[in-house]
């Protein structure tokens, strides 16, 4: 991947971060599974598996976010390499 596709990639992972409704459906998918988790009418069965899907759901934004931070971290890192490679063509 080029430096310019790695830049425009962090920056669009930023954004999404960023955006509040990223923020509302993690929030609504967690509401619904802690909804169904109280309900003292769920089976044994139906409960451990909403157990792990909120287990899950936690997992998989830790290491989505973790990914789209490695990324915007990769697009300025490659901005500062192209601002410094520009600036020692200009001497």
């Amino acid at each position: 991947m080029d430096s310019q596709t790695h830049e425009r990639r962090g920056e669009e992972a930023k954004q999404l971060l960023a955006n509040p409704l990223y923020e509302e459906s993690w929030q609504k998918v967690r509401e619904r599974l802690v909804e169904a988790l109280e309900n003292p009418n769920v089976a044994p069965v139906e409960r451990e598996r909403l157990n792990n899907a909120l287990v899950g759901l936690r997992t998989a934004r830790r290491y989505l976010e973790q990914v789209m931070a490695t990324g915007t971290m990769t697009a300025m890192e490659t901005a500062r390499k192209r601002t410094i490679a520009e600036r020692l063509l200009r001497r």
